[in-house]
């Protein structure tokens, strides 16, 4: 007994624990959100990113830290604590103690179950321009006549990173006054000042380049350039090109664009563009208020090509410049590797198919890694369940296992303009199980039928588990029905009460319930049909007639056998019968006294052929050949009290004590 208990309690444990263990098995590679930028100008030499790491999810929840590499090749982590290089707060924020601009930077997320990885972040310091002649007494000198064309370079020593902000200002007196680019001034995209005519007002003034750096928040200037006006001045001048855009100038894919064409005349000679093999130039052409300026944004690959800009005058001959734009970029995405749930006994299959920009190299073969680590598998080869195709852009994972396989992949595809790279969880969850389905049934209208269901699935996916019902192959919308409904554990319920023939008979029919937690779906049938004959009367407590008279008939027989046992124990009394028990308390020997009066010398009758009597003999025959035979009479016993003698029992023995017995009869 004290061994069926501890059975009992373990089980009840068992159950208990479970549950507990399946909530406590939920397995999620870590994830990173944060979109890192390919590149950041720091200001200064030394620094804090502004990219924290803090935007990531897994479980158990992971711990951050950051790697880095030297032109593209892994060194090491970086540790949490103060490096003398560089180092990490808590892990989720950057620190670098120098700036290396052929160093990259990658966080990392890392948990039992996977390791994720960011993009890569390469930090560029900032840096302000830089003039070779930036002094006062020392400009640069033009000359030039009114109404001719002019242009005066930015003459820098060295840009500074990132691009840089161009303006001119001339100096009145003390005042620097800023020259306000209009109809017929504009500065170049290079950053030179050009003038489609002069005016008086434009001569004897030193000019100053000045290149804003947005980063650094500074400004230098420089190529102090002196103008002086001489000649008699030019009433009229033909359209003369000042400046283009230079031919095969690289336009990168997705990011802004500027092309420019400066005409000097006089008048200003108006611009159009136009773009080869185009009639009209889309809506993401913009052109500045002068028209020496067209904006594509964002640039796409068909805008490669050969551009056109025409400068016309009123009374003179057009002129026009032709120039070719080449569009670049980084490998463009086909099919990014993105992350994947399967159920067990699925696979899973990941893509990292990318292309070139239009009209560019082909690209490698992309680079596969598993959890950070370089995957060891040449495209084409299978290596257990992983295999990785021929063209090295699909990998498809057989047989996913929960135990074995939840991970994270990474790939990368790189080329002269830049690389693309994708991090993806892969999670494994267990498969759904049915644990009640429902069963096929047969009513009559005026019944009520319910179709049981219930499932269990990973605790990852239980709080989206549904359940959805369908009839005859259509959805079972529930809104406004009273007679079909699902009850709260997502059991169907199919009311008939109230029905009429018409209703009842669009709710017979196939039935299916649809299991889905997002990943897998699972469908079970069973079919509600209608019964030509009635069905016995279900009673209040759901029970049927029929179990009722059956635990009757039950009861009934059980009795009966019970009266049976009782009837043949009483019958069955041996040679000890309750006359003898009474004569021989009253001082008899019933076998004695029927000994000593010869009863057992009489002959039998059927021992002798000649006394036997014929079978046919009545009982009446028998009594008066007795009666003839015999001389003696019973009237010596007679009584009159004889009726009283009888015991309690109905016998009579013992009740005539005082009568003696005559002959040899016996008195049995």
């Amino acid at each position: 007994m004290k061994i069926t208990v501890l059975f009992v309690i373990f089980g009840l444990l068992l159950t208990w624990l479970e549950p507990i263990q399946s909530q406590r098995d939920v397995r999620i590679p870590p994830m990173i959100s944060t979109n890192f930028p390919a590149k950041y100008d720091m200001p200064t030499s030394k620094g804090t990113l502004p990219y924290k790491c803090e935007d990531f999810e897994g479980t158990p929840k992971p711990r951050i830290y950051w790697q880095y590499y030297n032109k593209g090749v892994f060194q090491s982590k970086l540790p949490t604590e103060k490096h003398s290089r560089m180092h990490s707060y808590n892990g989720t924020q950057l620190y670098l103690a120098y700036i290396d601009s052929n160093e990259q930077y990658q966080c990392v997320a890392e948990n039992e179950y996977g390791t994720a990885l960011s993009g890569k972040i390469r930090v560029i310091q900032a840096d302000a321009a830089n003039f070779d002649r930036d002094v006062k007494d020392k400009p640069y000198e033009y000359t030039q006549q009114v109404g001719n064309p002019l242009l005066i370079p930015c003459k820098y020593d060295k840009l500074g990173v990132p691009n840089n902000l161009y303006q001119w200002k001339y100096q009145s007196g003390q005042i620097d006054i800023v020259v306000k680019p209009g109809k017929r001034i504009y500065v170049s995209e290079n950053g030179s000042l050009v003038f489609s005519y002069l005016e008086e007002s434009d001569g004897n003034k030193l000019y100053i380049c000045n290149i804003e750096n947005k980063i650094l928040n500074t400004v230098v200037y420089g190529s102090w350039s002196d103008l002086k006006l001489s000649g008699q001045p030019v009433t009229s001048k033909s359209t003369t090109l000042m400046y283009h855009t230079p031919n095969n100038t690289v336009a990168l894919y997705l990011k802004q664009f500027r092309m420019q064409c400066i005409f000097g005349g006089k008048p200003v000679p108006s611009i159009q563009w136009t773009k080869s093999g185009t009639s009209r130039l889309s809506n993401r052409f913009r052109q500045s208020a002068q028209n020496n300026e067209l904006f594509i944004n964002p640039v796409m690959e068909e805008d490669e090509g050969l551009y056109t800009c025409t400068g016309t005058q009123p009374l003179g001959n057009p002129l026009s410049v032709s120039f070719y734009i080449d569009v670049k970029g980084s490998p463009v995405w086909v099919k990014k590797l993105t992350s994947l749930i399967v159920s067990e006994g699925q696979k899973g299959v990941f893509h990292c198919d990318a292309r070139p920009v239009k009209g560019e190299k082909p690209l490698p073969k992309p680079t596969w890694y598993k959890n950070g680590r370089k995957l060891n598998i040449a495209p084409g080869g299978i290596k257990d369940r992983t295999h990785l195709s021929s063209d090295g852009k699909t990998l498809t994972i057989h047989d996913a296992q929960k135990r074995t396989d939840v991970c994270n992949y990474q790939c990368s595809v790189a080329n002269g303009e830049g690389e693309i790279f994708a991090d993806a969880a892969f999670n494994v969850i267990l498969n759904t199980k049915v644990l009640v389905a429902p069963q096929s049934q047969t009513i009559e209208k005026g019944d009520v039928a319910m179709f049981d269901v219930s499932a269990e699935t990973d605790p990852l996916k239980e709080k989206v588990l549904s359940y959805t019902w369908i009839i005859n192959g259509r959805k079972i919308e529930f809104v406004d029905l009273f007679d079909i409904y699902v009850l709260k554990n997502n059991s169907l319920v199919i009311n008939t009460t109230g029905m009429d023939e018409n209703r009842f008979q669009i709710v017979l029919g196939n039935y299916s319930v649809n299991i889905s937690n997002e990943i897998e779906t699972v469908t079970k049938y069973a079919s509600l049909m209608g019964n030509p004959t009635k069905k016995p009367i279900v009673s209040q407590s759901g029970m049927d007639l029929r179990w009722i008279a059956l635990i009757v008939a039950v009861v009934l027989l059980f009795i009966i056998f019970i009266l049976l046992l009782c009837v043949l124990f009483n019958r069955h009394g041996g040679d000890d019968y309750s006359v003898d028990k009474k004569e021989r308390k009253a001082g008899h020997d019933p076998e004695k006294e029927l000994a000593d009066s010869g009863f057992h010398d009489l002959p039998r009758t059927d021992d002798d052929p000649v006394k036997q009597k014929p079978d046919n003999v009545s009982i009446s025959t028998a009594a008066n050949s007795m009666g003839s035979d015999e001389t003696d009479s019973m009237e010596e016993y007679s009584d009159v009290d004889a009726g009283s003698r009888f015991n309690e029992d109905g016998s009579f023995i013992g009740a005539y004590e005082g009568h003696e017995s005559k002959g040899n009869v016996s008195n049995v």
